[in-house]
């Protein structure tokens, strides 16, 4: 189940009226968060626990998840940053891939970052390759889901944007790699893919 969480402004522009967060709380988290997948988790977990927790009850695994692309091209945007947490009370896990490119001059001004800081950044916190962050997650989903209980990805942007994302990532790395767990994992034999659990 995916549960995506919308700003006043965007839920009465689509017609929406669940899981709607108040632009006066999410007023004071902009422009503190440095666009990371980790930072907008936090911010999740906080809208949760003060407008929201009522909406997300306890009969589901809530998992709290974000990332951040190079693009939008599934088959040549890498996952660079994927973050996770397990409800509203777990600090979040952050999963930091390489990447070679840097993000537009737009992106870098939002998250308050030069090139060289950007880069040097990276370097410093991101040693995992892109395989090996998504199937942590992949890895971590299945733990939960076998646990019998009903697991619900809630994030920022989920169903419009981050599930497909990595929906489509795993399936063309799955098989463009070749890496077997990560194809096990995404795929098993039952025949149903895990992100569409």
């Amino acid at each position: 189940v995916a549960t995506q969480i919308y700003s006043r402004g965007q839920a009465k522009k689509l017609g929406l009226d669940d899981l709607v967060a108040s632009e006066e709380y999410l007023a004071p988290f902009r422009g503190v968060v440095r666009h990371t997948a980790a930072g907008d988790v936090a911010v999740l977990q906080e809208i949760i626990r003060h407008e929201l927790d009522e909406l997300l009850d306890d009969s589901a695994v809530n998992i709290i998840f974000d990332c951040e692309t190079e693009g939008f091209n599934k088959f040549t945007d890498k996952i660079y940053d994927l973050s996770y947490a397990l409800g509203k009370g777990e600090a979040p896990t952050s999963l930091l891939a390489k990447t070679d490119r840097t993000p537009s001059a737009e992106f870098l001004r939002k998250a308050g970052h030069t090139p060289e800081s950007f880069r040097a950044q990276i370097a410093r916190d991101h040693h995992l390759t892109e395989v090996e962050a998504v199937t942590v997650f992949l890895r971590m989903l299945q733990e939960q889901l076998d646990t019998g209980r009903r697991v619900r990805l809630v994030g920022h942007n989920t169903r419009d944007f981050d599930l497909p994302f990595l929906k489509e990532r795993v399936r063309f790395l799955a098989s463009e790699t070749g890496n077997k767990e990560l194809r096990e994992l995404a795929f098993p034999e039952d025949g149903v893919a895990l992100l569409d659990r």
